[in-house]
Protein backbone atom coordinates (compact mmCIF):
# COMPACT_ATOMS: atom_id res chain seq x y z
CA UNK A 1 0.00 0.00 0.00
CA UNK A 2 2.71 2.51 1.06
CA UNK A 3 4.21 2.24 -2.46
CA UNK A 4 1.32 1.83 -4.62
CA UNK A 5 -1.09 4.63 -3.10
CA UNK A 6 -0.02 7.07 -5.32
CA UNK A 7 -0.47 5.03 -8.42
CA UNK A 8 -3.95 3.71 -7.25
CA UNK A 9 -5.43 6.79 -6.49
CA UNK A 10 -4.05 9.19 -9.54
CA UNK A 11 -5.27 6.21 -11.92
CA UNK A 12 -8.45 6.65 -10.80
CA UNK A 13 -8.68 10.08 -10.94
CA UNK A 14 -7.51 10.55 -14.19
CA UNK A 15 -9.49 7.43 -14.80
CA UNK A 16 -12.57 9.32 -13.71
CA UNK A 17 -11.97 12.23 -15.84
CA UNK A 18 -11.68 10.45 -18.99
CA UNK A 19 -14.00 7.99 -18.16
CA UNK A 20 -17.17 10.91 -17.91
CA UNK A 21 -15.39 13.01 -20.65
CA UNK A 22 -15.54 9.69 -22.96
CA UNK A 23 -19.62 9.32 -21.63
CA UNK A 24 -20.75 12.70 -22.43
CA UNK A 25 -18.77 12.17 -25.87
CA UNK A 26 -20.76 9.33 -26.18
CA UNK A 27 -23.90 11.07 -25.40
CA UNK A 28 -23.53 13.62 -27.97
CA UNK A 29 -22.96 11.25 -30.80
CA UNK A 30 -25.64 9.07 -30.39
CA UNK A 31 -27.91 12.92 -29.91
CA UNK A 32 -26.57 13.75 -33.63
CA UNK A 33 -27.43 10.06 -34.80
CA UNK A 34 -31.23 10.28 -33.50
CA UNK A 35 -31.59 13.76 -34.44
CA UNK A 36 -30.39 12.85 -37.93
CA UNK A 37 -33.24 9.84 -37.98
CA UNK A 38 -35.66 12.13 -36.61
CA UNK A 39 -34.94 14.71 -39.54
CA UNK A 40 -35.36 11.87 -41.97
CA UNK A 41 -38.19 9.49 -40.56
CA UNK A 42 -40.11 12.58 -38.12
CA UNK A 43 -41.06 9.79 -35.66
CA UNK A 44 -41.27 11.06 -32.35
CA UNK A 45 -39.53 8.04 -30.42
CA UNK A 46 -36.20 9.43 -32.35
CA UNK A 47 -37.02 12.76 -30.92
CA UNK A 48 -37.71 12.07 -27.42
CA UNK A 49 -34.18 9.97 -27.51
CA UNK A 50 -32.29 12.45 -28.76
CA UNK A 51 -32.83 14.98 -26.26
CA UNK A 52 -32.50 12.37 -23.55
CA UNK A 53 -29.14 11.81 -24.77
CA UNK A 54 -28.64 15.63 -24.96
CA UNK A 55 -29.47 16.24 -21.31
CA UNK A 56 -26.73 13.11 -20.29
CA UNK A 57 -24.24 14.38 -22.71
CA UNK A 58 -24.67 17.71 -20.89
CA UNK A 59 -24.89 16.29 -17.26
CA UNK A 60 -21.71 13.99 -17.99
CA UNK A 61 -19.69 17.01 -19.37
CA UNK A 62 -20.48 19.08 -16.49
CA UNK A 63 -19.60 16.48 -14.11
CA UNK A 64 -16.21 15.86 -15.94
CA UNK A 65 -16.10 19.48 -15.95
CA UNK A 66 -16.23 20.07 -12.42
CA UNK A 67 -13.81 16.84 -11.27
CA UNK A 68 -11.08 18.39 -13.73
CA UNK A 69 -11.52 21.49 -11.49
CA UNK A 70 -11.55 19.96 -8.43
CA UNK A 71 -8.17 18.02 -9.57
CA UNK A 72 -6.71 21.11 -10.78
CA UNK A 73 -7.65 22.92 -7.29
CA UNK A 74 -6.54 20.48 -4.73
CA UNK A 75 -3.55 18.75 -6.46
CA UNK A 76 -1.64 19.68 -3.61
CA UNK A 77 -3.72 18.34 -1.35
CA UNK A 78 -4.52 15.21 -2.87
CA UNK A 79 -0.73 14.29 -3.12
CA UNK A 80 -0.79 15.51 0.92
CA UNK A 81 -3.37 12.63 1.11
CA UNK A 82 -1.36 10.49 -0.83
CA UNK A 83 1.93 11.09 1.64
CA UNK A 84 0.07 11.14 4.78
CA UNK A 85 -1.86 7.36 3.61
CA UNK A 86 2.05 6.62 3.18
CA UNK A 87 3.04 7.75 6.49
CA UNK A 88 0.22 5.66 8.13
CA UNK A 89 1.71 2.69 6.37
CA UNK A 90 5.29 3.62 7.58
CA UNK A 91 3.93 3.80 11.13
CA UNK A 92 2.60 0.82 11.30
CA UNK A 93 5.41 -0.89 9.84
CA UNK A 94 7.61 0.74 12.84
CA UNK A 95 4.94 -1.40 14.99
CA UNK A 96 3.49 -4.32 13.58
CA UNK A 97 2.31 -5.54 16.56
CA UNK A 98 -0.31 -2.68 16.36
CA UNK A 99 -2.42 -4.51 13.71
CA UNK A 100 -2.91 -7.48 16.30
CA UNK A 101 -4.32 -5.37 19.14
CA UNK A 102 -8.13 -5.71 17.56
CA UNK A 103 -8.04 -9.49 18.28
CA UNK A 104 -7.70 -8.05 22.08
CA UNK A 105 -11.05 -5.89 21.62
CA UNK A 106 -12.57 -8.83 19.81
CA UNK A 107 -11.49 -11.09 22.84
CA UNK A 108 -12.86 -8.83 25.54
CA UNK A 109 -15.90 -8.45 23.46
CA UNK A 110 -16.77 -12.04 23.58
CA UNK A 111 -16.06 -12.74 27.20
CA UNK A 112 -18.18 -10.14 28.13
CA UNK A 113 -20.85 -11.22 25.55
CA UNK A 114 -20.45 -14.43 26.88
CA UNK A 115 -21.38 -13.17 30.56
CA UNK A 116 -24.38 -10.59 29.36
CA UNK A 117 -25.49 -13.52 27.72
CA UNK A 118 -25.81 -15.72 30.79
CA UNK A 119 -26.92 -12.36 32.99
CA UNK A 120 -29.76 -11.97 30.12
CA UNK A 121 -31.27 -15.96 30.50
CA UNK A 122 -31.24 -15.64 34.20
CA UNK A 123 -33.20 -12.31 34.05
CA UNK A 124 -35.39 -14.08 31.51
CA UNK A 125 -35.82 -17.03 33.44
CA UNK A 126 -37.00 -14.63 36.74
CA UNK A 127 -40.30 -14.14 35.31
CA UNK A 128 -43.43 -14.82 36.88
CA UNK A 129 -45.14 -18.29 34.45
CA UNK A 130 -48.68 -18.17 33.97
CA UNK A 131 -50.83 -21.10 32.51
CA UNK A 132 -54.13 -21.02 30.95
CA UNK A 133 -56.31 -23.35 29.11
CA UNK A 134 -58.96 -22.58 26.18
CA UNK A 135 -62.27 -23.77 27.46
CA UNK A 136 -63.30 -24.84 23.57
CA UNK A 137 -59.90 -26.59 22.36
CA UNK A 138 -58.56 -27.71 25.56
CA UNK A 139 -55.40 -26.80 24.87
CA UNK A 140 -52.60 -25.23 27.53
CA UNK A 141 -50.70 -22.10 27.02
CA UNK A 142 -48.21 -20.46 29.34
CA UNK A 143 -46.84 -17.00 29.21
CA UNK A 144 -44.24 -15.50 31.27
CA UNK A 145 -44.86 -11.66 32.85
CA UNK A 146 -42.33 -9.39 34.43
CA UNK A 147 -43.02 -7.32 37.28
CA UNK A 148 -41.78 -3.52 36.72
CA UNK A 149 -38.29 -3.80 38.57
CA UNK A 150 -37.61 -6.59 36.39
CA UNK A 151 -37.95 -4.96 33.75
CA UNK A 152 -36.03 -2.16 34.45
CA UNK A 153 -33.52 -4.52 35.32
CA UNK A 154 -33.68 -5.85 31.84
CA UNK A 155 -33.62 -2.49 29.99
CA UNK A 156 -29.97 -1.31 32.30
CA UNK A 157 -28.65 -4.86 31.44
CA UNK A 158 -29.18 -3.66 27.69
CA UNK A 159 -28.03 -0.59 27.39
CA UNK A 160 -24.92 -1.79 29.24
CA UNK A 161 -24.09 -4.24 26.42
CA UNK A 162 -24.46 -0.61 24.24
CA UNK A 163 -22.59 1.29 26.50
CA UNK A 164 -19.62 -1.52 26.86
CA UNK A 165 -19.78 -2.05 23.28
CA UNK A 166 -18.80 1.46 22.46
CA UNK A 167 -16.50 1.85 25.07
CA UNK A 168 -14.33 -1.32 23.63
CA UNK A 169 -14.38 0.27 20.13
CA UNK A 170 -13.53 3.81 21.17
CA UNK A 171 -10.53 1.99 23.65
CA UNK A 172 -9.14 0.60 20.72
CA UNK A 173 -8.93 3.91 18.58
CA UNK A 174 -7.57 5.82 21.25
CA UNK A 175 -5.07 3.21 21.88
CA UNK A 176 -4.18 2.97 17.98
CA UNK A 177 -3.96 7.09 17.76
CA UNK A 178 -1.83 6.88 20.72
CA UNK A 179 0.59 4.27 19.34
CA UNK A 180 0.20 6.19 16.14
CA UNK A 181 0.71 10.05 17.36
CA UNK A 182 3.77 8.59 19.79
CA UNK A 183 5.51 7.45 16.20
CA UNK A 184 4.89 10.66 14.61
CA UNK A 185 6.22 12.65 17.34
CA UNK A 186 9.58 10.75 17.63
CA UNK A 187 11.74 13.35 15.47
CA UNK A 188 12.63 12.56 12.65
CA UNK A 189 16.75 12.56 12.50
CA UNK A 190 18.77 11.25 9.78
CA UNK A 191 16.51 10.02 7.74
CA UNK A 192 14.41 7.95 10.74
CA UNK A 193 12.92 7.47 14.02
CA UNK A 194 15.90 6.56 16.25
CA UNK A 195 14.19 7.60 19.93
CA UNK A 196 11.12 5.08 19.56
CA UNK A 197 10.22 3.65 22.50
CA UNK A 198 10.39 -0.50 22.70
CA UNK A 199 6.94 -0.97 23.13
CA UNK A 200 4.64 1.78 21.84
CA UNK A 201 1.54 0.03 21.57
CA UNK A 202 1.70 -1.25 25.69
CA UNK A 203 2.97 2.58 26.45
CA UNK A 204 -0.21 3.45 24.61
CA UNK A 205 -2.57 0.53 26.00
CA UNK A 206 -0.94 1.70 29.67
CA UNK A 207 -1.68 5.69 28.97
CA UNK A 208 -5.04 4.82 27.93
CA UNK A 209 -6.53 3.12 30.46
CA UNK A 210 -4.45 5.35 33.17
CA UNK A 211 -5.80 8.97 32.05
CA UNK A 212 -8.15 7.95 29.73
CA UNK A 213 -10.86 5.97 30.54
CA UNK A 214 -12.70 8.74 31.69
CA UNK A 215 -12.91 10.31 28.66
CA UNK A 216 -14.23 7.03 26.82
CA UNK A 217 -16.67 6.39 29.25
CA UNK A 218 -18.12 9.84 28.85
CA UNK A 219 -17.82 9.65 24.66
CA UNK A 220 -19.45 5.46 24.41
CA UNK A 221 -22.26 6.94 26.83
CA UNK A 222 -23.50 9.26 24.32
CA UNK A 223 -23.11 6.83 21.40
CA UNK A 224 -25.05 4.65 23.76
CA UNK A 225 -28.08 7.16 24.69
CA UNK A 226 -28.35 7.58 21.04
CA UNK A 227 -28.53 3.51 20.25
CA UNK A 228 -30.92 3.53 22.87
CA UNK A 229 -33.07 5.84 21.53
CA UNK A 230 -32.87 4.16 18.49
CA UNK A 231 -33.89 0.97 20.01
CA UNK A 232 -37.29 2.65 22.09
CA UNK A 233 -38.12 4.08 18.75
CA UNK A 234 -38.16 1.17 17.22
CA UNK A 235 -39.95 -1.32 19.55
CA UNK A 236 -42.83 1.83 19.56
CA UNK A 237 -42.98 1.84 15.89
CA UNK A 238 -43.53 -1.98 15.88
CA UNK A 239 -45.57 -2.12 18.63
CA UNK A 240 -48.54 0.82 18.33
CA UNK A 241 -47.91 2.14 15.02
CA UNK A 242 -48.50 -0.81 12.58
CA UNK A 243 -51.75 0.29 11.63
CA UNK A 244 -51.04 4.02 12.04
CA UNK A 245 -49.01 4.49 8.69
CA UNK A 246 -48.55 8.49 9.16
CA UNK A 247 -46.75 7.41 12.07
CA UNK A 248 -44.90 5.02 11.57
CA UNK A 249 -43.57 7.25 8.93
CA UNK A 250 -42.59 10.09 11.44
CA UNK A 251 -40.82 7.50 13.18
CA UNK A 252 -38.56 6.19 10.73
CA UNK A 253 -38.01 9.66 9.95
CA UNK A 254 -36.85 10.32 13.46
CA UNK A 255 -34.87 7.28 13.28
CA UNK A 256 -33.19 8.51 10.26
CA UNK A 257 -32.26 11.30 11.91
CA UNK A 258 -30.65 9.88 14.72
CA UNK A 259 -28.87 7.62 12.68
CA UNK A 260 -27.21 10.46 11.15
CA UNK A 261 -26.36 12.57 14.75
CA UNK A 262 -25.10 9.16 15.39
CA UNK A 263 -22.71 8.97 12.54
CA UNK A 264 -21.67 12.76 13.13
CA UNK A 265 -21.22 11.75 16.81
CA UNK A 266 -18.79 9.24 16.12
CA UNK A 267 -17.19 10.94 13.36
CA UNK A 268 -16.75 13.40 15.84
CA UNK A 269 -16.06 11.32 18.82
CA UNK A 270 -13.09 9.75 16.71
CA UNK A 271 -11.07 13.13 16.49
CA UNK A 272 -11.30 13.97 19.73
CA UNK A 273 -10.08 10.41 20.99
CA UNK A 274 -6.86 11.47 18.68
CA UNK A 275 -6.52 14.55 20.04
CA UNK A 276 -7.18 13.31 23.94
CA UNK A 277 -4.65 10.51 23.17
CA UNK A 278 -1.62 13.20 22.03
CA UNK A 279 -2.55 16.10 23.98
CA UNK A 280 -4.20 14.46 27.07
CA UNK A 281 -7.36 16.54 27.25
CA UNK A 282 -10.41 15.41 28.36
CA UNK A 283 -13.92 14.57 26.38
CA UNK A 284 -15.45 17.95 25.90
CA UNK A 285 -12.26 19.82 25.37
CA UNK A 286 -11.11 17.26 22.61
CA UNK A 287 -14.19 17.39 20.99
CA UNK A 288 -14.63 21.18 20.62
CA UNK A 289 -10.92 21.14 19.29
CA UNK A 290 -11.56 18.49 17.13
CA UNK A 291 -14.68 20.61 15.94
CA UNK A 292 -12.89 23.49 15.05
CA UNK A 293 -9.88 21.46 13.44
CA UNK A 294 -12.76 19.79 11.30
CA UNK A 295 -14.10 23.41 9.88
CA UNK A 296 -10.55 24.89 9.28
CA UNK A 297 -9.48 21.56 7.15
CA UNK A 298 -12.54 20.83 5.54
CA UNK A 299 -11.04 20.04 2.36
CA UNK A 300 -8.10 17.96 3.05
CA UNK A 301 -10.23 15.97 5.53
CA UNK A 302 -12.49 15.65 2.65
CA UNK A 303 -9.67 14.64 0.22
CA UNK A 304 -7.91 12.33 2.48
CA UNK A 305 -11.68 10.07 3.38
CA UNK A 306 -11.89 9.66 -0.37
CA UNK A 307 -8.68 8.27 -1.06
CA UNK A 308 -8.49 6.56 2.27
CA UNK A 309 -12.22 5.35 1.60
CA UNK A 310 -10.97 3.89 -1.22
CA UNK A 311 -7.69 2.07 -0.83
CA UNK A 312 -9.57 0.30 2.09
CA UNK A 313 -12.25 -0.63 -0.41
CA UNK A 314 -9.47 -2.50 -2.61
CA UNK A 315 -7.74 -3.98 0.15
CA UNK A 316 -10.71 -5.45 1.38
CA UNK A 317 -11.94 -6.54 -2.15
CA UNK A 318 -8.15 -8.33 -2.75
CA UNK A 319 -8.21 -9.81 0.60
CA UNK A 320 -11.62 -11.67 -0.11
CA UNK A 321 -10.88 -12.20 -3.59
CA UNK A 322 -7.62 -13.54 -2.61
CA UNK A 323 -8.82 -15.93 0.05
CA UNK A 324 -11.71 -16.90 -2.15
CA UNK A 325 -9.37 -17.81 -5.12
CA UNK A 326 -7.29 -20.12 -2.84
CA UNK A 327 -10.22 -21.71 -0.94
CA UNK A 328 -11.70 -22.51 -4.49
CA UNK A 329 -8.18 -24.06 -5.60
CA UNK A 330 -7.50 -26.10 -2.71
CA UNK A 331 -11.57 -26.95 -2.50
CA UNK A 332 -11.50 -28.29 -5.80
CA UNK A 333 -8.63 -30.62 -5.58
CA UNK A 334 -10.64 -32.54 -2.39
CA UNK A 335 -13.21 -34.92 -3.28
CA UNK A 336 -14.92 -35.07 -0.01
CA UNK A 337 -15.92 -31.76 -0.41
CA UNK A 338 -19.52 -31.77 -1.69
CA UNK A 339 -20.69 -28.25 -1.99
CA UNK A 340 -18.05 -25.90 -3.07
CA UNK A 341 -20.04 -22.54 -2.86
CA UNK A 342 -21.07 -22.90 1.04
CA UNK A 343 -17.25 -23.31 1.67
CA UNK A 344 -16.30 -19.65 -0.84
CA UNK A 345 -19.19 -18.08 1.18
CA UNK A 346 -18.10 -18.98 4.27
CA UNK A 347 -14.32 -18.49 3.76
CA UNK A 348 -15.64 -15.10 2.13
CA UNK A 349 -17.29 -13.89 5.36
CA UNK A 350 -14.88 -14.68 7.24
CA UNK A 351 -11.97 -13.14 4.92
CA UNK A 352 -14.28 -9.70 5.01
CA UNK A 353 -14.07 -9.42 8.66
CA UNK A 354 -10.53 -9.86 9.50
CA UNK A 355 -10.16 -7.10 6.73
CA UNK A 356 -12.61 -5.01 8.42
CA UNK A 357 -10.76 -5.31 11.38
CA UNK A 358 -7.17 -5.25 10.26
CA UNK A 359 -7.85 -2.40 7.79
CA UNK A 360 -9.69 -0.59 10.94
CA UNK A 361 -6.52 0.10 12.28
CA UNK A 362 -5.07 1.96 8.99
CA UNK A 363 -8.03 3.76 8.93
CA UNK A 364 -7.41 5.13 12.61
CA UNK A 365 -3.32 5.84 11.70
CA UNK A 366 -4.51 7.55 8.89
CA UNK A 367 -6.89 10.44 10.75
CA UNK A 368 -3.87 10.46 13.13
CA UNK A 369 -1.14 11.51 11.11
CA UNK A 370 -3.60 13.72 9.34
CA UNK A 371 -4.06 15.57 12.74
CA UNK A 372 -0.50 15.30 13.54
CA UNK A 373 0.68 16.37 9.98
CA UNK A 374 -1.69 19.91 9.82
CA UNK A 375 -0.51 20.25 13.89
CA UNK A 376 2.79 20.16 12.69
CA UNK A 377 2.22 22.24 9.28
CA UNK A 378 0.41 25.39 11.38
CA UNK A 379 3.50 25.32 13.76
CA UNK A 380 5.92 25.63 10.43
CA UNK A 381 8.87 24.37 12.45
CA UNK A 382 8.68 26.89 15.59
CA UNK A 383 8.51 23.00 18.19
CA UNK A 384 11.02 22.56 20.48
CA UNK A 385 14.63 22.61 19.40
CA UNK A 386 13.22 23.29 15.58
CA UNK A 387 12.71 19.22 15.30
CA UNK A 388 11.06 17.87 12.54
CA UNK A 389 9.06 15.17 13.55
CA UNK A 390 7.16 14.04 9.79
CA UNK A 391 9.02 11.87 7.45
CA UNK A 392 10.31 12.56 3.72
CA UNK A 393 6.66 11.73 2.86
CA UNK A 394 5.17 14.80 4.19
CA UNK A 395 7.69 16.86 5.65
CA UNK A 396 8.11 19.02 2.17
CA UNK A 397 5.23 20.34 2.32
CA UNK A 398 5.70 22.10 5.60
CA UNK A 399 6.47 25.43 4.97
CA UNK A 400 9.24 27.21 7.25
CA UNK A 401 11.22 24.03 8.37
CA UNK A 402 14.78 23.44 7.41
CA UNK A 403 15.03 19.25 7.45
CA UNK A 404 19.05 19.43 7.43
CA UNK A 405 19.00 21.79 10.25
CA UNK A 406 16.61 20.25 12.66
CA UNK A 407 18.45 16.46 12.71
CA UNK A 408 20.99 18.28 15.26
CA UNK A 409 19.90 19.28 18.30
CA UNK A 410 18.97 17.31 22.07
CA UNK A 411 16.40 14.57 21.07
CA UNK A 412 15.57 14.30 25.01
CA UNK A 413 13.52 18.15 24.94
CA UNK A 414 11.26 16.91 21.90
CA UNK A 415 10.55 13.45 23.42
CA UNK A 416 9.69 15.03 27.16
CA UNK A 417 7.25 17.62 25.32
CA UNK A 418 5.70 14.98 23.81
CA UNK A 419 5.18 12.94 27.18
CA UNK A 420 3.95 16.21 28.67
CA UNK A 421 1.50 16.81 25.90
CA UNK A 422 0.01 12.64 26.39
CA UNK A 423 -0.20 13.45 30.29
CA UNK A 424 -2.64 15.04 31.60
CA UNK A 425 -2.46 18.11 34.02
CA UNK A 426 -1.49 16.56 37.64
CA UNK A 427 -4.55 16.94 40.27
CA UNK A 428 -6.85 16.80 37.00
CA UNK A 429 -8.93 13.40 36.72
CA UNK A 430 -9.73 12.65 33.02
CA UNK A 431 -13.73 12.94 32.71
CA UNK A 432 -15.25 15.28 31.13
Amino acid sequence: LKYCAGCFVWTVIIGSVIITACCSLAAYFAYVSYKDDYDKYNLDTDEALAYTFLVFCVIFGLFAFILLCMVICLCKKIRIAIGIVKEACEAVTSMPLIVLYPLCQYAAFLIFLAVWIVVAGYLASTGTVSQSVDSNTNATTYSVSYDTELVRAMCYHLFGLLWTTAFLRHFTICVIAGAVGGWYWTPYIDGDKKDLPLAPVVGSVWRTFRYHQGTIAFGSFIIAVIEAIQLVIEYIKRKYLDENACLKCIASYIQCCLECFKRIMEFLSRHAYIITACKGKNFCTAAWEAFNFILDNLTQIAAVNWISMYLMFLGKVFIVLGTVVICYICAVTDDDISSVIVLLVVCGVIAYSVACMFLSVFETGIDTILMCFMWEASAKGSFIGGYVYATDHLNCFIEGINVDAATDGDQRAAKEAFKEQQTPDSGRKDES
